[in-house]
């Protein structure tokens, strides 16, 4: 039998004790319903008129107690009489229309006629009646009334009563039949969910077992289910995709190994340093020239994890640094701080590292890793020869500036003789200019030391205090000149801070000539110095035009200018400043950023550690 046969039947079956099981729950609950109806409609609303007009009767009888002892008068017309008298009649048309039990009819007949006399015997009485004319005649008709009526009332309660037992009765046999239909389904539901499973669970627990087996490669494995239905074909086709699996496995191996031979052959042939490491920085694969440039062997480290290689290689420790940073790729846009002089082959030679952190398609998790040193000698000399070459080339042409510098300043002497008006300006445009190529060189000069690495720090320990007069003494006159609001703030208790204070000095005047160059006239700058954590920020705010996001990351780039609109171009420079302020800040160990609005300013903050 087919599995979707086997399937169906279940579903049928548990469907049709659904069914029975609404049949004979709504066959029962509609005679409770009705029942319950009939209760209410025959019973409970005769017993509500009937008691009305036992209510109204009673209140008939004290008006004609009243009026017959009292006032010697019964008159229907009375409004307390005929008020009554109308909820009784109302009450009494109603319960003849609702007449339900045997021998009603009869009780409700007899009740209007005795009303009737009743009514009547009210009307007739007059002053000449007898003194007996209402205990013998009028009260005993109240009391056949109110008898009457009570008569009715007991019919219905007892009616009520056998209604209500009628109504336990069929409820009970909605719960005797409710419990064995429950019974049944129950019993077929188990037999269904014993037999159903057994017929599809255990062919698929072997197929299970048997897909585990292949997703190890055992794809010798087969299954043997003989069944001629989908289970059975569903083995046969997982039996013919494991025997082509098997055949893949066979056929691509030897390819697979020849490609990983090959990328291992390729990755030893580089001339760079190469480890490739896993998911948990485990070595996998080192080339020859980290052998020698890290001194161990691919035996020795290969499945070791680099970060206890680290506790007794100290090249190594840089790399797990790195790693233990969440850095997609870790350069350092301050490339001398990643290079590494290294003894190899007979000579020093300079090596620059490079972590690359290798990610899986949707770059949710890290897959390994690949540590690079790069050899970079060749590009380190090239370097040190472009920076004597600047160094040589700014060195020799301050003497001739230096020069001419002085023979403006003698042309404008009087006493070698009077120029003329356009002269003088000629003179004064010429010295601007000397002074702005003066100013050039010093900035080649002093960047070609640095670069060098023969820039002579003379550390001292001072307070901020002392670094700012320092700076912000030759800036006055520039403020004073634009009319700046010029505002200076230092956090009390700093501590002392270990440095070059004509370096960082020069740093602060590199910022506040710039913030003055391009604050408006009547604008705001502030100097500011604050504690964070072991370090002290210092910062330069100014209210200036601001510079565009897209040149922030550029600004302390070597030779780089940002637009200078309404900026003279004697007062520019060649965009040295801030990159050779970068070069004392990182040389004193700190860091140096900016953040800027358009239109609303720029702030420059640098930071320097304590002197601990």
């Amino acid at each position: 039998m087919k599995l979707k046969s086997w399937l169906n039947l279940s579903y049928i079956l548990l469907a049709l004790l659904v069914v029975s099981v609404s049949i004979v729950g709504f066959y029962f609950l509609e005679k409770i319903t009705l029942a319950s109806d009939r209760i209410l409609k025959d019973n409970y609303e005769s017993l509500t008129y009937l008691d009305n007009m036992i209510g109204a009767a009673e209140k008939m009888d004290k008006y004609v107690v009243s009026g017959y002892y009292i006032n010697k008068n019964l008159s229907t017309d009375s409004s307390g009489l005929a008020i009554y008298e109308k909820i009784f009649r109302d009450n009494l048309n109603k319960e003849e229309n609702n007449i339900t039990e045997a021998g009603e009819k009869e009780l409700v007949e007899k009740l209007r006629s005795e009303f009737d006399d009743y009514i009547n015997l009210i009307q007739n009485f007059t002053t000449e009646s007898p003194a007996e004319y209402y205990p013998d005649l009028i009260s005993p008709k109240y009391y056949s009334i109110n008898n009457l009526c009570r008569d009715i009332l007991d019919l219905n309660k007892n009616a009520l009563v056998r209604k209500n037992n009628e109504a336990i009765t069929i409820s009970k046999e909605l719960e005797m039949y409710m419990l064995i239909i429950t019974l049944l389904a129950v019993v077929t539901a188990l037999l269904i969910l014993f037999k159903i499973p057994g017929i599809v669970i255990k062919p698929i627990i072997e197929l299970t077992q048997n897909v585990i087996e292949i997703s190890e490669k055992n794809y010798s494995r087969k299954l043997d289910l003989k069944m001629d239905n989908e289970l059975g074909n569903l083995a046969d086709k997982i039996n013919l995709m494991s025997g082509k699996l098997e055949e893949y496995e066979r056929s691509n191996i030897e390819k697979f190994i020849a490609e990983k031979k090959r990328a291992e052959a390729i990755v030893k042939s580089m001339r760079d340093g190469i480890i490739v490491i896993d998911e948990s920085n485990r070595v996998v694969l080192i080339n020859s020239v980290s052998e020698e440039l890290f001194g161990v062997t691919e035996d020795n480290i290969t499945g070791k994890d680099i970060n206890e290689i680290s506790k007794y290689n100290k090249l190594m420790e840089n790399f797990s640094k790195e790693l233990s940073e969440n850095n997609e790729v870790t350069a350092d846009s301050d490339i001398k701080k990643n290079y590494f002089r290294i003894f190899y082959k007979n000579k020093e030679e300079f090596f620059l590292k490079e972590v690359i952190k290798v990610y899986d398609e949707k770059r949710t998790s890290v897959l390994g890793a690949v540590l690079i040193l790069k050899n970079v000698t060749g590009f380190k000399e090239l370097d040190e020869i472009k920076s004597g070459f600047i160094a040589t080339v700014s060195h020799e042409l301050r003497t001739p500036l230096t020069a001419m510098s002085m023979s403006f300043h003698l042309l404008q002497d009087k006493r070698i003789g009077e120029l003329n008006e356009e002269q003088s300006k000629l003179i004064d445009t010429m010295k601007q200019e000397v002074k702005r190529l003066l100013k050039i060189v010093s900035e080649l000069l002093n960047l070609s030391h640095i670069e060098s690495g023969n820039q002579q720090m003379k550390y001292r320990t001072v307070p901020v205090e002392d670094i700012f007069d320092a700076a912000v003494t030759p800036m006055l006159m520039q403020i004073e000149n634009k009319k700046i609001d010029f505002t200076v703030n230092v956090e009390k208790d700093i501590p002392l801070i270990k440095a070059d204070v004509n370096k960082i000095a020069w740093v602060l005047i590199n910022l506040l000539s710039n913030a003055v160059r391009y604050t408006p006239e009547g604008g705001s700058i502030k100097l500011s110095a604050v504690k964070k954590n072991n370090e002290v920020l210092i910062s330069v705010r100014d209210s200036g035009k601001g510079i565009e996001p897209n040149n922030l990351n550029k600004i302390f780039e070597k030779f780089v200018q940002i637009d200078e609109k309404n900026i003279e171009s004697s007062k520019s420079g060649v965009g040295l400043g801030l990159a050779i302020s970068k070069e004392f800040v990182n040389i004193h160990g700190g860091k140096i950023w900016a953040e800027s609005e358009v239109r609303k300013g720029t702030v420059f903050y640098f930071t320097l550690p304590f002197n601990v």
